[in-house]
């Protein structure tokens, strides 16, 4: 049997949600709130200082998907590629949820990369999880999804 039999499964997540239930849904709110809190703080960052101020927030594995590109995996080849990009990002999450143990979490919204190039804009939505290390939300996936594709994007106008 052990713990995966799922009739020992559904007893141990019955207690522990009638042990800690109003628990659980405080922690949820306050949790929701600190990736918020650090969705705001990377915006500002990234506003004025460019998207590679994203990496304070990374965590070592992170994984970035761009549109054209494979996805890109690690904080130092993250690095790498957030580095080349000089145009400004701004967002603007729509929502966040977060799992039931608080321990995951995501966001997502619009985005806006403006650049000092009038023909290099682009806009879109993005999509990020958010994963709990200790006391602290670190980025684990970063998704841009632009509207228009970039070839298209540049071109425009």
């Amino acid at each position: 049997l052990g713990i995966d039999h799922p009739l020992v499964r559904a007893s141990l997540s019955d207690s522990v949600l009638a042990s800690n239930g109003s628990e659980i849904g405080k922690s949820k709110d306050s949790e929701r709130k600190n990736i918020e809190d650090a969705e705001k703080r990377l915006s500002l960052a990234t506003a004025s200082k460019g998207p590679a101020e994203l990496l304070m927030f990374c965590s070592d594995d992170v994984r970035l998907y761009r549109s054209g590109i494979f996805p890109v995996v690690g904080k130092e080849r993250c690095g790498a590629l957030l580095l080349r990009d000089e145009r400004m990002m701004k967002t603007d999450p729509m929502t966040t949820e977060i799992s039931h143990n608080a321990d995951l979490g995501y966001t997502y919204g619009q985005y806006h990369f403006m650049s000092p190039q009038p023909k290099l804009p682009e806009e879109g939505y993005f999509l990020r999880i958010w994963r709990r290390h200790g006391d602290t939300w670190q980025i684990a996936l970063d998704l841009l999804h632009p509207l228009r594709p970039p070839a298209q994007t540049s071109q425009a106008e």
